[in-house]
């Protein structure tokens, strides 16, 4: 009996996203091997060589400009490594933002759309890809991501989950805008196929959950799954967005109450994907999880 691919290699292992992916890929058997975090001159080719693919989500998502150009001079020197020792793949994990904080109304992002990105953030995944494309061609799969929640999700989902089990009242009850959303089960199911699938090869793909929900939706939907009273109240969102501006919180207004919506028509027909978690499941999971580790916490 022929073996089968060699083992699947995952850089950002220890970030939230590469924990739900590994737990993904024991729980299928998928042979799999951890990236050691490191800097630029590290030698990964011991760990890279007899590997598959690799799939890349070392990032800052908080770093400034100048984290944001060392971990590219990182994501080049890994690129160039996979590339000396024959690697089939590299699955990098971007950004929702490269199209900007927001869509326009009545707009889903599509692959081809002109990018936009806005911060250090957005603007180093953009030159990641644009960079990685000159070093790998046609070995490289760029995945796009909106927002992951899931077990151990961290920074603003973790925010919610907290604002809503404390019961909070928050002023977003009319707020009907537009947001995609996955959960961590369901990029890990997606991450492992653009590593293997063959028509993955060079392309670009969005990921989103099916649902595209606004904020008030989500913040009902987690207080829910808490068994928790929803406390939203009325309050005009054009006149929330503009306290929030004269404050210096652009970007929260964006994020609670504009679109960003991604179209994944491509991921569909290209590869046959739909997510394996719907919404309500994939937040019960992470409310789940969030509230085993209020318990446990001492």
């Amino acid at each position: 009996m022929g073996q089968g691919p060699g083992p699947l290699i995952v850089s950002g292992a220890a970030g939230f996203v590469g924990t739900n992916l590994c737990r993904y890929l024991a729980g299928t058997g998928r042979p799999f091997r951890q990236l050691p975090g490191a800097d630029v001159t590290t030698g990964w080719r011991p760990v890279l060589e007899g590997g598959d693919a690799l799939v890349h989500l070392l990032a800052r998502p908080s770093g400034d400009a100048a984290e944001q150009a060392a971990t590219l001079a990182l994501t080049e020197s890994l690129a160039l490594q996979a590339r000396q020792v024959g690697l089939r793949r590299l699955v990098f994990v971007s950004t929702a933002k490269v199209y900007g904080e927001t869509s326009p109304t009545g707009h889903a992002c599509v692959e081809t759309d002109r990018p936009k990105p806005v911060g250090a953030y957005a603007e180093g995944k953009l030159a990641a890809e644009v960079r990685l494309r000159e070093i790998l061609g046609a070995a490289l799969t760029i995945v796009r991501v909106p927002l992951v929640h899931g077990p151990g999700v961290k920074r603003n989902f973790a925010m919610l989950l907290r604002a809503v089990e404390r019961g909070w009242p928050l002023p977003l009850a009319r707020v009907e805008n537009r947001r995609s959303l996955i959960s961590a089960a369901s990029l890990a199911h997606f991450l492992v196929l653009a590593a293997e699938h063959p028509a993955a090869s060079g392309e670009v793909f969005n990921v989103a959950d099916e649902d595209v929900v606004s904020t008030r939706r989500l913040l009902g939907a987690l207080a829910a799954a808490m068994g928790r009273p929803d406390r939203q109240w009325a309050f005009p969102p054009s006149w929330l967005d503009g306290l929030l501006r004269a404050a210096g919180r652009g970007s929260i207004a964006d994020r609670l109450l504009h679109d960003l919506v991604l179209d994944v028509s491509k991921a569909r027909l290209r590869l046959g994907w739909s997510p394996p978690l719907g919404f309500e499941a994939g937040i019960a999971q992470t409310v789940g999880d969030y509230l085993d580790r209020r318990r446990s916490s001492p």
